[in-house]
C-alpha cells in the first residue's frame, strides 16, 4: 500500500477555486494586453507625429534658403545699380566739369 499514499504536502485547489483563479488570470491577462496595445499605439503616434513634425521642418528650412537666395539675390541687384548709377553720375559730373572749363577758357 505504500505506492496510494498521499502525503498531501501541497494544497490543491477546489474546481470552483481553480476557475476563479484562471479567471483572473485571463482578465489581468487582458488587461496587460491592452495596456501593450495602447502603449503600441501611442509609441507609433509619436514617431510618426515626429516625422511628419521633421517633414515640415525641413520643407520650411528649404522654404527659408530659397527666399534668403532670393532676397540675396535682389540685393546684389540692387547693389550693382547703384554702383553704376555712382559710376555714371561720376562720369556725367566729370563730362559737365570739363565742358564748363572748355566753354569758360572759351569766353575768355
Amino acid at each position: 500500500m505504500i505506492g496510494n499514499v498521499r502525503f498531501n504536502w501541497v494544497k490543491t485547489r477546489s474546481a470552483w477555486q481553480d476557475m476563479e483563479y484562471r479567471r483572473a488570470k485571463r482578465a489581468q491577462f487582458i488587461k496587460d494586453d491592452i495596456a501593450r496595445m495602447e502603449a503600441t499605439n501611442a509609441t507609433f503616434s509619436n514617431v510618426f507625429q515626429n516625422r511628419i513634425s521633421q517633414s515640415s521642418n525641413i520643407a520650411a528650412e528649404a522654404a527659408l534658403k530659397r527666399v534668403n537666395a532670393d532676397a540675396k539675390a535682389k540685393m546684389l541687384e540692387n547693389a550693382k545699380q547703384i554702383e553704376d548709377a555712382q559710376v555714371l553720375l561720376e562720369t556725367t559730373q566729370k563730362t559737365v566739369d570739363a565742358t564748363a572749363s572748355t566753354s569758360v577758357n572759351t569766353v575768355i
